[in-house]
């Protein structure tokens, strides 16, 4: 199912943080989603990997509504360190590399 709600398109000025007006404007389409049809829709938003996933996550945990973040293969994933062996040196902050 697809809505239109008349959302005008957001024009960005070259130092804007192209995620943080993303979540303002899937916050406000949420809220008039909810004015339209009540509160249960939990609507879904697919977004590329332009965007900052857990900005996104955590910009929309206080609505409801889910989001999908292509993740870019740049990103870098690390198993849990192995614990301290009680040896001399800071005990390691990351574990093996994780493939994606």
């Amino acid at each position: 199912m697809r809505f239109n709600l008349n959302e005008p398109a957001v024009s960005l000025v070259p130092a804007a943080n192209a995620t943080n007006a993303t979540i303002r404007q899937v916050l406000r389409f949420v809220v008039a989603l909810e004015e339209r049809n009540g509160a249960g829709a939990s609507p879904l938003f697919v977004f590329d990997t332009g965007y900052d996933p857990i900005a996104i996550g955590d910009g929309l945990s206080m609505v409801n509504a889910q989001a999908l973040v292509r993740i870019s293969s740049k990103r870098v994933f690390h198993f849990d360190p192995a614990p301290p062996t009680g040896g001399r040196g800071r005990p390691p902050r990351h574990g093996a590399l994780r493939p994606l």
